[in-house]
């Protein structure tokens, strides 16, 4: 068996395990509708998805979260899991450039609301006004709805 006889085997094992993974049901007992929603979410890179399925594709053996910024795969060749573990089970690897296990990554605005009540704390005594030199530190990104 030469090097390519052997990675193709590997490849075939692999996706003969994935092929008889359990799907997720949803509480009707139907997944088509549930899968539809997921690869909607997939093609969005929806972020808000993220620790709530995984998705796994057949030709490469890996899987991802919803939000991993690499190519899309084909809708044929897309299983969902989910969870990490279950995907594992089934015979993928973990992502290199999404790290699905590494949990669901924080909001930016965490960051953001964090510095505002730091910045709170450490002024209590003072007057809060925008026009705060430190402010600026602060305020920085724009607040979505809201007009200047």
């Amino acid at each position: 068996m030469s090097g390519d006889d052997a990675y193709c085997g590997v490849m075939t094992n692999a996706i003969a395990v994935a092929d008889t993974a359990p799907e997720i049901m949803n509480p009707h007992g139907s997944t088509q509708l549930a899968d539809e929603s997921r690869w909607r979410a997939v093609l969005a890179r929806d972020q808000r998805s993220d620790g709530r399925f995984v998705y796994a594709v057949r030709s490469t053996g890996i899987y991802c979260r919803p939000s991993c910024p690499s190519r899309r795969p084909k809708r044929q060749s897309v299983l969902f899991f989910a969870d990490a573990d279950a995907a594992e089970v089934a015979g993928f690897r973990e992502c290199r450039r999404c790290l699905p296990r590494a949990g669901v990554p924080p909001s930016p605005a965490i960051a953001h609301v964090r510095k505002a009540a730091e910045f709170i704390a450490s002024h209590a005594d003072e007057p809060l006004t925008l026009a705060h030199d430190d402010a600026d530190a602060v305020v920085k990104a724009p607040v979505p709805g809201v007009g200047v």
